[in-house]
């Protein structure tokens, strides 16, 4: 008897065991990544809250309580502001684009086309665009008021009005990426559905509330997430259009942290940043049911813990006095059957021909969505076509104009060949474009690997690590940029003086990997959703056959991944090719150093007249990238990435 039971413990100690060792191993593909954020971002982040109480004397509170004079509550409120309500026009337009991309209609690539299309242009270009559209004279916004009949308007007269300018401006760019991840939600509610609803007499707006919003009220959770955590951290839009005043809070910490006397100030304000960026996250993460979304394995909606508790209270109020509503409640019943049963045959004789207005009304529909489309189109390609007329065009029919034409009226190449000739332009180009492929490179070598690891780990420890790297997509890119420019320099010189030369500090290497550090979880999330989303039995069937667990890897698993790979890869690729913060805290405005996104920022700063021709030309990778790789762009690659 006794020899059973420690014959039984032993087994069972060897299952433990064969489980951590599994578990060990596949730890070890996603060691890489961890590693590599809690360096790069974790450690800084701690160094910047750090630094933010120390003063002349030591550990204090005097930076915190200097932040009142140098505007903290004015960025404060001027960030709340622009966040809110650029996540509010985000949410709502963005959801018109999914349900309208859910639709089959002809022209539908070539729509896609377009909506990606500012989703990859460089936050410089599309914040020098708008403000060439909303500046007082000269403006092309203006020029159709006054066209239109009406009396022009000073655009930036007022705070309230010139954070509207950003707000709109951010909608343009960043949109695209919510409808994105909307349109990946909607396409995996099945059809079926719709269809009983359809059948039960349900008409649109009642599919539209009871069907769709509850279904993909965690994906929206999600969008809220990401796209929050991004507008408290806007920098590059509000800095080139309204520059310092209004101040928000990340130009507030910029404009400390040029000068060696308030750098502390800087850190400070990031820390208040960094703080409001958490409080948001877990409000949103609470209450939307993000967190269960992020780390269910079937991405099946999960109600929150929050939203199960208000409706448990719910239920218990009316428990006392539902019997007093059950007589009503089965009036209401019947006639609601009734009315249920009335639309329910007149669609069945619709379907059968017996109606023309079923076939009207689908006729009207169908002409409703070319409209709507057509509307989008012509809103995300409008800045386009300003910039091109703005650089194609004599000076004295565009800046030099009151109220320039909105249609071309002459044409020159001038601008063009200016900014080649005069202006060292392929050299921030090529530095942009090495950074870009250099970064896509990284991501996938760290992130497909730990994508991998956390597929194959324990629901136990993947969800702590999942959790873990969306925290730290969430850091502010000012707050971590910072302190790692310091260690870059620190590293630089040790090595140097050691006889080892090496690149970090002002050079494409270093800016690489710091901005790595926005690419790499999504591209982790990305691939884990891939191989979540693969048969389990691949893996074991080629281990049976003798493939070692590296081997099963890269030659079975890792070819079946080539979507998403290729979505992961262009997204890092677009991600670096517009990214901004890093490049310029790392490798400032130095003219053979700096990337593309930061030389257009000083020349778009000091107004030259090159300006445009460079956005322009920053713009043609990114239309090319768009017709030819959109097929990839699917929502559900990177929705599924977003959610795990």
């Amino acid at each position: 008897m006794n020899s059973s039971v420690e014959l039984k413990k032993d087994q069972r100690g060897s299952i433990i065991s064969r489980k951590y060792r599994r578990d060990l191993i596949y730890l070890l593909f996603a060691v890489p990544a961890i590693v590599y954020v809690i360096g790069l971002s974790i450690i800084p982040a701690i160094t910047v809250v750090y630094d933010s109480f120390i003063g002349k004397s030591g550990f204090t509170l005097q930076n915190y309580d200097a932040l009142p004079k140098y505007g903290i509550y004015s960025a404060i409120g001027n960030t709340l502001i622009v966040s809110i309500g650029a996540l509010l026009i985000q949410l709502s337009i963005a959801l018109a684009i999914a349900l309208v991309l859910i639709k089959p209609f002809k022209g539908k690539n070539v729509f896609s086309s377009i909506i990606i299309i500012p989703l990859g242009i460089s936050t410089i270009v599309s914040a020098y665009v708008f403000s060439i559209i909303f500046q007082a004279v000269g403006g092309y916004a203006n020029s159709a008021l006054v066209g239109l009949g009406f009396q022009p308007v000073d655009w930036f007269s007022s705070s309230l009005s010139s954070l509207g300018v950003v707000m709109f401006s951010d909608f343009w760019k960043n949109t695209p990426l919510v409808a994105l991840i909307l349109y990946g939600g909607l396409s995996s509610l099945p059809p079926t559905l719709y269809e009983a609803a359809a059948v039960d007499g349900a008409g649109p707006i009642n599919r539209f509330i009871h069907i769709t919003l509850p279904n993909i009220a965690p994906i929206m959770s999600i969008a809220l997430l990401v796209r929050g955590v991004s507008e408290f951290n806007i920098f590059a839009l509000p800095l080139v259009i309204i520059g310092y005043h209004p101040i928000i809070l990340n130009t507030l910490i910029y404009e400390n942290y040029e000068s060696m006397a308030t750098r502390n100030i800087s850190y400070a304000a990031a820390t208040v940043l960094l703080v409001i960026i958490l409080v948001y996250s877990i409000v949103v993460v609470r209450l939307g049911g993000a967190r269960d979304q992020m780390i269910s394995n079937e991405g099946h909606k999960k109600p929150g813990r929050a939203k199960e508790k208000i409706s448990n209270f719910i239920s218990k109020i009316k428990a006392p006095v539902s019997h007093k509503l059950d007589e009503m409640s089965v009036r209401r019943y019947e006639r609601a059957s009734k009315k249920k049963q009335r639309k329910s045959e007149r669609l069945r004789k619709s379907v059968n021909g017996d109606s023309k207005l079923f076939l009207r009304n689908e006729k009207i529909g169908k002409w409703l969505i070319y409209l709507v489309v057509l509307i989008i189109a012509l809103v995300f390609l409008y800045p386009l076509w300003i910039l091109i007329i703005y650089v194609f065009q004599p000076s004295y029919l565009t800046y030099g104009s009151v109220y320039p034409s909105q249609i071309p009226l002459g044409f020159t190449l001038r601008h063009l060949i200016d900014a080649f000739l005069k202006v060292d332009l392929i050299g921030p180009l090529i530095r942009s474009l090495e950074t870009a492929f250099l970064v896509g490179f990284l991501a996938l070598l760290i992130g497909i690997p730990a994508g991998y690891g956390l597929s194959k780990l324990s629901s136990k420890i993947s969800n702590k690590l999942i959790i873990f790297l969306f925290i730290i997509n969430m850091m502010p890119g000012l707050v971590i940029a910072i302190p790692i420019s310091a260690y870059f320099f620190d590293i630089q010189r040790f090595f140097i003086q050691h006889g080892i030369r090496i690149a970090l500090d002002n050079s494409v290497f270093g800016i690489a990997l710091a901005q790595e550090l926005v690419v790499l979880p999504l591209t982790t999330f990305i691939a884990l959703s891939g191989f979540r989303s693969m048969p389990r039995d691949l893996e074991f069937q080629a281990r049976v056959d003798g493939a070692s667990l590296g081997k099963a890897f890269y030659k079975v698993l890792l070819p079946l991944l080539r979507v998403p790979i290729m979505v992961a890869f262009l997204l890092a690729w677009m991600t670096s090719w517009d990214e901004f913060t890093y490049a310029v805290i790392i490798a400032p405005i130095v003219p053979t150093k700096s990337t593309f996104p930061v030389t257009l920022y000083d020349y778009v700063s000091r107004n030259l007249p090159q300006s445009a021709t460079f956005a322009l030309v920053a713009t043609i990778p990114v239309i090319i990238l768009a017709v030819v790789l959109q097929k990839y762009l699917k929502g559900q690659y990177l929705s599924g990435g977003l959610v795990g």
